[in-house]
Formats: C-alpha cells, sequence, structure tokens
C-alpha cells in the first residue's frame, strides 16, 4: 500500500486556517527548528505539513505554560503582614 502524501499548506492558508498571525508564522520558521515548514524555493516559497502543525500546535510550550507564576502560600502572606 502506498501512503499518502501529507497535505501542504500556504503560508496564508496557514493563518487562515489556524488563525496565525503572519508574524508568528515567519518567527517560528526562522527560529524554531522542530516547526514543521518546508522551503519549496529560493523566493522563500514555505509550506507547512498540515499534519505535523497540528500536532506542533497541541504539544508546544505556551508562553503561560513557561512562565513560571508565583503565588504565595498564607504563611508567606501572613509573614509580610507580621512584619
Amino acid at each position: 500500500m502506498a501512503r499518502e502524501p501529507e497535505k501542504l499548506l500556504t503560508v496564508s492558508e496557514t493563518t487562515n486556517r489556524y488563525d496565525l498571525s503572519l508574524w508568528s508564522i515567519y518567527n517560528n520558521i526562522h527560529t524554531d527548528p522542530t516547526y514543521p515548514v518546508v522551503n519549496l524555493g529560493p523566493k522563500r516559497n514555505y509550506r507547512l505539513f498540515k499534519g505535523r502543525l497540528e500536532r506542533w500546535l497541541l504539544n508546544r510550550p505556551t508562553e503561560a505554560a513557561t512562565r513560571r507564576r508565583f503565588v504565595p502560600d498564607a504563611d508567606e502572606i501572613l509573614e509580610g503582614v507580621k512584619q
């Protein structure tokens, strides 16, 4: 059985389908080696692998997940009140 090739999306199709900005797509193309993209020509003719992109979007760390938030517990709050 021959395997069906994965669908490729243009950058424009990707922005419309996944509600991503052009900036975020091109930023990922240039900074993230795991971004599922291929350049088909010398003039930045980028295509994104549909299935791989969907998996990448589901598994990527979000800014909120990578940002460490400090939430004091009750003892720390009371320490601040005592001083």
